[in-house]
């Protein structure tokens, strides 16, 4: 049976709030897509609704903050797909560099954040003001958005094109959808969100000497300045590959803890606190077994290596830092055959000058 007019009506009628209207239109849209709408007439919305039932329930909250801030959210859910179409979301969720893609896209919201609320930390900007700096006007709508200013303001008007739309689609719609994708995949807890409140380190200088056996550092995060033989145990990384190896590794710590992973490396010195590797364990525990397995690795045995890891690193698992067990350890690198499926790193032979090449998967 056709969903009539009249049961619209009485249907709407129903709720007593503009907000509520407009939710039960929309989510309803199926039932009464059959009926008539006039685009002629002077006040068709986004919505699409019907001039006379548009007249008879929304007319006179046209200019309310209620009305207008409902519908840009509306409004920028829909710009939202055009958005996701102009970056070709589809295409980097498919890509081997997925990860690495989708925390580039969260970065450049957040640095419009960032520099958003720098401005107006500085006193640079007014998000109250009538009339609004064009140059920083994408960083004033997102500080407004913030500020649940258009919850008490009344928005110009309700058009899709508006920049607000575009900043809401983005800092609030699209963020939220590329967190949930990394955070479903990865399990990543978005360390790239922080990058620009970190506080910026000094990184340590590493000076590995001709004799790989002894290491000079200084560093500031209190080891102090040594040089000793490496005892027997700590595990010694094939000096060519640490840089290459950190290199690759970098998109999955956070860039205080990168600071610190090149001198863990080249020196094997516990530090102070375990670095924190941004997804699940497995991932780096198969790094350090290719490692060995492919001799770039010594002066420890397997057992000794998932020592030095256990002391040194801990993993996300569900949304939690947790340590690693050697039990763990050992049944991904105390065996003879690969046991992670999602490598990050891939070791090859390389035949023409018989070296070993590190890439990322």
């Amino acid at each position: 049976m056709a969903y009539l007019k009249e049961d619209l009506i009485r249907d709407l009628q129903k709720f007593n709030t503009v907000a509520e209207r407009l939710d039960f239109f929309k989510n309803s849209k199926e039932k009464h897509s059959h009926l008539f709408v006039d685009t002629a007439k002077e006040v068709i919305t986004s919505l699409q609704i019907p001039i006379d039932i548009y007249k008879q329930f929304f007319e006179k909250k046209e200019r309310t903050t209620e009305f207008r801030f409902w519908f840009l959210q509306y409004n920028a859910s829909l710009v939202l797909e055009n958005i996701k179409r102009e970056i070709n979301i589809s295409q980097k969720l498919e890509s081997p560099l997925r990860d690495q893609i989708l925390k580039g896209e969260i970065k450049k919201i957040t640095d419009v954040e960032n520099k958003g609320e720098q401005l107006l930390e500085d006193g640079v900007v007014d998000i109250y003001v009538q009339q609004i700096d064009s140059k920083y006007i994408r960083e004033i709508e997102y500080l407004r958005i913030k500020a649940s200013y258009y919850k008490f303001n009344v928005l110009p008007s309700i058009d899709v094109d508006q920049e607000v739309v575009h900043v809401y689609a983005t800092h609030i719609y699209l963020k939220h959808f590329l967190e949930k994708e990394l955070q479903q995949f990865t399990g990543d807890i978005l360390d790239v969100i922080a990058l620009g409140k970190l506080e910026k380190e000094e990184k340590p200088r590493v000076v590995i000497q001709e004799n790989e056996n002894f290491v000079s550092l200084y560093e500031d995060h209190g080891l102090g300045f040594f040089d000793k033989p490496r005892e027997q145990g700590l595990p010694i990384f094939e000096s060519s590959s640490i840089s290459l190896l950190c290199n690759l590794l970098k998109p999955y710590f956070s860039e205080q803890d990168f600071y610190y992973l090149e001198s863990l490396l080249a020196t094997a010195v516990q530090l102070p606190s375990k670095l924190f590797f941004l997804s699940e364990g497995n991932k780096l525990a198969d790094v350090f077994w290719q490692l060995y397995e492919n001799k770039l690795v010594f002066n420890c045995n397997k057992m000794q290596l998932e020592q030095w890891i256990a002391l040194n690193f801990q993993y996300l698992e569900r949304g939690n830092a947790k340590g690693f067990t050697l039990k763990y350890l050992n049944k991904i690198i105390s065996t003879d055959r690969p046991t992670c499926k999602n490598q990050i790193v891939k070791i090859y032979n390389d035949t023409s000058t018989g070296k070993k090449l590190l890439k990322i998967t």
